[in-house]
């Protein structure tokens, strides 16, 4: 049991947390006053971050990916928690599908 469970969630669970790291260091670097200001623009009220998250929602077509991202960025300190409200919203109740 101990090889067969234990050793991969823990393994999963460690490039998880390390991606996440890598993430955040890269944001921070990366993100330039540019960025922020769209970012404090886009989230300005919780109206305009819960538009401004189903779009980028229906673009990734992957809420999970939205709310990974929105966390990173709160690392980073590129946003509030108080901004990342309308955005975690949408991000989890906006499911997008494509017609086949």
């Amino acid at each position: 049991m101990l090889t067969s469970i234990v050793f991969p969630v823990l393994s999963g669970l460690v490039i998880f947390l390390v991606g996440m790291k890598v993430m955040e260091a890269a944001l921070s670097r990366w993100a330039g006053p540019l960025l922020s200001s769209f970012l404090r623009k886009a989230t300005a009220s919780p109206l305009k971050g819960l538009l401004f998250s189903t779009g980028i929602t229906a673009i990734l077509q992957s809420s999970t990916a939205v709310t990974v991202l929105t966390i990173g960025l709160v690392n980073a300190g590129l946003l509030t928690y108080e901004r990342t409200l309308g955005l975690f919203l949408a991000a989890t109740s906006v499911h997008v599908s494509l017609p086949s």
